[in-house]
């Protein structure tokens, strides 16, 4: 659970993909959730992460100078009063996001890898 490696090249093309309309959706403004995942300079918060029946809070950090992006579990805690709704999940092999806040406009993606 140390690293998330994205070593396919079709996950590359997502996060090329997801890069794009993420600098695409600057300029489109949206409503606010109670779960919102958010991004604070290289960590990626979230808030509430459901991995079947548990609930987590975890930071994930960008490990720097990766190519394609590797992403490092930095701090994690279980929670016992969550509830799924406008949850982030993982489940298989996809990390799944429903809404990032980035302070100017929130957008969800999918992790797989």
């Amino acid at each position: 659970m140390d690293k998330y490696y994205f070593r396919n090249r079709k996950i590359t093309r997502n996060l090329t993909a997801f890069v794009a309309l993420f600098f695409t959706s600057l300029l489109t403004p949206s409503l606010s959730q109670a779960q919102d995942a958010s991004i604070t300079g290289n960590i990626l918060s979230i808030p509430v992460l459901a991995v079947g029946d548990v609930f987590f809070r975890l930071d994930l950090a960008v490990v720097a100078d990766t190519d394609p992006v590797e992403l490092e579990l930095s701090n994690a805690a279980e929670l016992s009063d969550a509830t799924a709704e406008g949850a982030s999940s993982f489940a298989g092999s996809t990390l799944s996001i429903p809404s990032i806040d980035t302070g100017v406009v929130q957008i969800s993606t999918r992790l797989t890898s």
